[in-house]
């Protein structure tokens, strides 16, 4: 018995909205069989959930990568494997507690799309998309949370400055959706 859904804990926390939510099942429902899907930053799991509900065939190949294991008020692996717990959805995805920045190091796969969620300064969002970008595929979409200005102004500056030869194709709430030009 499902008990949650995204839509569900949609506003709840605070992080995404249900707009937010509808967007990311909107361009999850484009990525291609087998595509791999990273998302930096857990929150309370909304956005895996979502990528989940709309292709379960891509449970496999999504990581969420964050520096928090444990449930937080902050989110973290912790609070996304309670979503995923509270859902019909299973298994969790592939969760790596780490610094994305540091574990871009290690990868070596193509992305199609790219979550960023994670450090909100401008070195934590400007590294991961330095080091995250060179993976994506060629029309892979990069979404950033948090491009609000006046909450977020690193976060805004930070995709000014690293992403100028990405378009955003698409503002819904404050998820930025980007393909290379």
């Amino acid at each position: 018995m499902a008990t949650m859904s995204a839509l569900g804990y949609a506003n709840a926390f605070g992080f995404l909205t249900v707009e937010e939510v509808l967007a990311l099942k909107k361009y999850t429902a484009t990525i291609r069989k087998n595509g791999v899907i990273v998302n930096i930053g857990a929150g309370t799991g909304t956005s895996a959930l979502a990528i989940a509900e709309e292709r379960p065939d891509l449970i496999p190949n999504l990581v969420t990568i964050d520096i928090t294991a444990e449930v937080s008020p902050f989110g973290g692996l912790g609070n996304e494997r309670t979503a995923f717990n509270e859902s019909d959805i299973k298994p969790y995805p592939v969760q790596v507690c780490c610094d994305s920045k540091k574990f871009a190091e290690f990868w070596g796969a193509p992305i199609d799309m790219l979550i960023i969620d994670g450090d909100h300064s401008y070195e934590g969002a400007a590294g991961d998309m330095k080091n995250w970008l060179p993976f994506m595929l060629n029309k892979g979409i990069v979404v950033v949370h948090d491009m609000d200005g006046k909450t977020w102004p690193e976060v805004v500056n930070a995709v000014r400055d690293v992403m100028s030869d990405w378009t955003e194709v698409e503002r819904v709430g404050r998820y930025g959706f980007f393909i290379k030009r």
